[in-house]
Parts: structure tokens; sequence; C-alpha cells
């Protein structure tokens, strides 16, 4: 769904400022600009879900990957902890993976 959400979108790299010769140039303007700004808006909207989706699931995985004791001594575990224990359990390279 994402993938081509984000293709029929289209992203304008020269829009104008300032005063134009016609109205024809100022809407089609205008209608490059909200294009490009929705765009945006939609990028930035399923980044957030998906962050949010992978944190949940996580949080999940920690709760059977973990004992609860281990939690509860780590204070919940914070995010970064819970996210090199979770790869490192899975033998998961978290420094090569983001460097890709």
């Amino acid at each position: 769904m994402i993938r081509p959400t984000l293709a029929e979108l289209s992203l304008y790299p020269n829009i104008k400022h300032g005063e134009f010769t016609s109205q024809d140039e100022f809407l089609d303007n205008c209608q490059k600009q909200t294009s490009n700004l929705l765009a945006y808006e939609a990028r930035r909207s399923f980044a957030l879900t998906l962050s949010a989706l992978f944190e949940r699931q996580l949080r999940v995985w920690a709760r059977v990957l973990f004992p609860k004791e281990e939690r509860i001594r780590d204070g919940s575990m914070k995010f970064e902890k819970l996210l090199t224990k979770a790869g490192n359990h899975r033998e998961i390279d978290l420094a090569a993976a983001s460097s890709r």
C-alpha cells in the first residue's frame, strides 16, 4: 500500500515564488506546491506509522525473548537497549544493517 501510494504522489522541483504572469500560471504553481506538501505529509505519516508499528512489535518480542525479572531489573528496558538485545538474540548485526 505504501509504495504504490508514494509512487503516485508527484514531486515538483521548480516551485515559483513571487509574481506570476497569468492566473493559469499561478494556479498551476499552486497545484504543484499542494502536491509537494501532500507528498511530504504522506511520507511523514507513513514513517511515523511504521516506526510505531516496529516499536510495538519490538516490545512484543521483548516479552517473549526476555524474562520478566530481566525486564523489571532493567527498568522496563529502554528502547535502544531493547533493540540491541533483540538484535543480538537474533544474531543481527545492527551496525551493518543501519549503514545500508
